[in-house]
């Protein structure tokens, strides 16, 4: 339930949904707080800005950072 999804010809379009469960939408919420703040995560999103034409309004990123793959959720 964390993961919205939509077909738009041959690509699939991807979103992140907070949890129904109020404890576990507190948690999500913080997680997403955290990753805010990680300067790792926002030196990742403005290297992607840069590099290619992503909606501002995307909710989740998938790079691979120089020592591990990360999915970054903004």
């Amino acid at each position: 339930g964390l993961v919205a999804a939509r077909r738009d010809g041959k690509w699939m379009h991807y979103r992140v949904t907070a949890p129904k469960n109020e404890q576990a939408a507190e948690v999500f919420a913080n997680i997403i707080k955290m990753l805010r703040e990680d300067k790792q995560m926002r030196d990742d999103r403005q290297t992607l800005l840069k590099l290619c034409c992503l909606p501002q309004a995307q909710q989740t990123i998938n790079i691979k950072s120089a020592t591990r793959p990360r999915n970054i959720s903004v």
